[in-house]
């Protein structure tokens, strides 16, 4: 049996990890910060503190909590479903991109989540490879979403977007692919 004070101290950890990385139910911050800061810090906040959170929390879960899987694993579902499941049903109410994107970031988070809470290497494997895939989505999509412009101003609706296709081709088909990626569907993610 474990000390309970150990137990507390890895959920907090834990809790305090997955607040950085914008994990349900510690989300609530990440789309209001997505929305109000710049577009070039929104891409630096939304892609490189979080491959840095999700590295700790590899280190952590897998270096010192390795031994306890079991206990450590069960928060960790929990907190992959629900990222997964609020940050997709969030994305498809957004009118604001930036907002939409955040949403999109915590089901992200989720995803990496289920592969750490396997508790094995070729779960933390799948985790570093799907790391490195968000890092490009996120850039991508960042870069696309900073290129364009209606009006001289930048666009930030959802549906300004209409029309891109046929204004800005390669620009509207960097942006499915990227898009499409971010969905996983195959072979683009």
């Amino acid at each position: 049996d474990l000390p309970a004070g150990f137990i507390v101290g890895m959920v907090f950890m834990i809790t305090g990890i997955a607040f950085k990385v914008s994990a349900a139910p510690f989300h609530m911050w990440t789309p209001d910060v997505y929305e109000g800061s710049p577009s070039p810090v929104t891409a630096l906040f939304a892609i490189a503190p979080k491959v840095a959170a999700i590295a700790l929390m590899l280190r952590v879960t897998y270096g010192a909590f390795g031994s306890i899987a079991l206990e450590w694993s069960q928060v960790i579902i929990a907190l992959s479903v629900a990222s997964m499941v609020i940050g997709a049903l969030g994305a498809i109410m957004q009118s604001d991109i930036k907002r939409m994107m955040a949403y999109s970031s915590i089901a992200h988070m989720g995803y990496a989540l289920a592969g750490l809470a396997a508790g094995t290497h070729e779960g933390a494997f799948g985790v570093m490879i799907y790391m490195t895939g968000y890092v490009f989505m996120g850039a991508g999509a960042f870069s696309i979403i900073m290129s364009l412009r209606r009006d001289d101003a930048p666009v930030e609706r959802i549906s300004d977007l209409s029309g891109l296709s046929s204004t800005h081709p390669l620009l509207a088909a960097g942006m499915m692919v990227v898009m499409f990626s971010m969905a996983g569907i195959p072979p683009l993610a």
